[in-house]
């Protein structure tokens, strides 16, 4: 290959490695300074970009009212009204409201709340929760395979449950604006910043595509610095050649 046929070659892939390399420098610099950045903790909101990353609309909230307020489990995560729990849970099995507290069982904790939803105590239960309710005086009775157990919601201690009428707590429907507020809080804050960043960084935002791109720029790199060897070289030895005649 000619050296200006190399140098033409040469300028092509620097342009394209130049590009890449611009890129790669500022994520990279991003990724080095993610917390001072706060890109960890900075969620993406826009739609087209969660559907890109196949975050989707989560089910139907699983749903308990509590006076006028609502607990809600969407996916993993708890939710009293709008605000997230900062625990995440796999079964929500109720919720029920007391003259004191109000309690839900969540996974295989009976957690008591204050009418304003912040956790007093979360009390863990031994036995698999099944449901929760309230006994006619307005005590929780939480079940466990198939046992009734009463609770104390003063001093957490748990004993039998007296026989009579225990009313249930039964889901029920979000209102509609609700429904749509959690389900945009979910989808919130299932992608950081910093994933998309990085994803930018490796190429894999787009793909097989964005992989072999930045792939063959580490290619380029090489073939740039071995072209621009060689067309040293080649000038090198014209010079020295004409100096010599």
């Amino acid at each position: 290959m000619s050296v200006a046929r190399l140098h033409r070659w040469h300028r092509a892939v620097g342009l394209f490695v130049a590009l890449l390399i611009a890129m790669l420098t500022t994520t990279g610099l991003a990724l080095t300074y993610t917390e001072a950045l706060g890109l960890d903790k900075h969620f993406i909101t826009t739609p087209s970009l969660l559907n890109w990353y196949a975050i989707r609309p989560p089910p139907l909230p699983l749903a308990y009212q509590v006076g006028p307020h609502w607990i809600s489990q969407v996916g993993t995560h708890l939710y009293f009204d709008q605000t997230l729990f900062p625990a995440r849970a796999t079964s929500l099995h109720g919720a029920c409201l007391t003259r004191e507290v109000i309690v839900a069982a969540v996974d295989q904790e009976l957690w008591f709340l204050t009418h304003g939803g912040e956790v007093i105590e979360r009390l863990p239960i031994a036995e698999p929760i099944e449901s929760l309710g309230l006994s006619a005086d307005g005590t929780p009775v939480v079940r466990a395979r198939n046992r009734s157990f009463s609770i104390d919601v003063e001093s957490g201690d748990i004993g039998v449950a007296e026989s009579g009428k225990i009313t249930w707590a039964e889901p029920t429907s979000l209102p509609l604006a609700l429904a749509q507020a959690l389900t945009a809080l979910y989808r919130g804050r299932e992608l950081t910043l910093e994933r998309v960043v990085f994803d930018l960084h490796t190429g894999r935002i787009f793909g097989f595509i964005g992989v072999t791109l930045v792939s063959l720029s580490a290619l380029g790199m090489l073939f740039l610095a071995g072209s621009g060897a060689v067309t040293w070289w080649r000038r090198w030895q014209r010079l020295h050649r004409r100096h010599h005649h």
